[in-house]
């Protein structure tokens, strides 16, 4: 796979885990005062998350081959 494909599914996997995020913390509180900061760290634990994922299994046979 090309960088660009790496980077297309990462930038993916991060709108989706996005979305799941903020329609978790969506329920779990009411009105910008409250759900501003949980939406903020919503957004950063979407960019953070697949590069955990990425870590994780560069570790694990046979993926860490893929990324070398």
């Amino acid at each position: 796979m090309t960088q660009r494909s790496w980077i297309t599914i990462y930038v993916a996997l991060a709108v989706l885990t996005l979305i799941f995020q903020t329609w978790v913390r969506s329920s779990q509180c009411a009105g910008l005062q409250e759900c501003g900061p949980s939406y903020a760290k919503a957004v950063v634990w979407s960019a953070i998350w697949p590069a955990s994922w990425v870590v994780y299994l560069a570790g694990k046979p046979p993926f860490h081959r893929w990324i070398a």
